[in-house]
């Protein structure tokens, strides 16, 4: 096992006992203040459940990947520096994306959102992505199609990155699928070192997600 593994390994366990924590004080704030997600058409569960889950997730990654960053600079660990890496720039506007889904999430499990406002929020976070160069440019091949234009690589990754968030949400209703399936995604971090971290942290910080999806319903 090598040094960059064994500082995955860590950002994994990382992120597991820090969400862990968080989502408990989350559960307490919920049952506190009665914030529980009621029973619906689109949820498996017949009683009252906390919600706020969600919130712990963005804290941990920030944290994690942060002092990540500090670690492999201050014991040049990595030899690249910030200006001359890319990927700081995409992580950098992959940031500000998470933040506004992040603050949109949080006042729609307050306050119930409406959907019309929760599109413009999630179209400017697409669009985000999308203007740090993080956008579809070739097919390779699928339905026939090669390389795209900008004009049309552009509006259908928003439209795609708009269509996977609602999806997700869609299927956040049935405990743990959500989390599950994104947890799946991320095994395979494919980015650089620092981006393997936040698919780590996410991964780790993402198996407490359950813990508070089966949290004991309230009568």
């Amino acid at each position: 096992m090598t040094i960059h593994h064994l500082i995955l390994l860590c950002d994994f366990l990382a992120g597991i006992l820090i969400g862990g924590t968080i989502i408990m004080l989350l559960l307490k704030i919920a049952y506190n203040n009665r914030i529980f997600d009621l029973p619906g058409t689109r949820k498996v569960h017949e009683l009252p459940i906390p919600r706020l889950g969600g919130m712990s997730f963005l804290p941990a990654v920030i944290i994690i990947v942060a002092s990540t960053i500090v670690v492999l600079y201050s014991r040049n660990l990595t030899s690249v520096s910030f200006g001359e890496n890319a990927h700081f720039v995409q992580m950098t506007y992959m940031l500000v994306s998470a933040v506004i889904l992040y603050l949109i999430g949080v006042t729609d499990d307050l306050s119930n959102l409406d959907y019309r406002v929760k599109l413009v929020f999630q179209f400017i976070a697409s669009a985000v992505l999308v203007f740090a160069g993080l956008r579809i440019g070739n097919f390779y091949g699928m339905f026939g199609l090669h390389e795209i234009p900008a004009w049309f690589g552009i509006p259908f990754t928003i439209l795609l990155l708009m269509f996977v968030t609602n999806a997700i949400n869609m299927i956040d209703g049935i405990d743990g699928l959500a989390s599950g399936l994104c947890l799946i995604s991320l095994g395979r971090p494919s980015w650089g070192r620092c981006s393997r971290s936040g698919c780590s942290t996410c991964s780790g910080s993402g198996r407490s997600g359950p813990r508070f999806s089966w949290a004991t319903p309230v009568p």
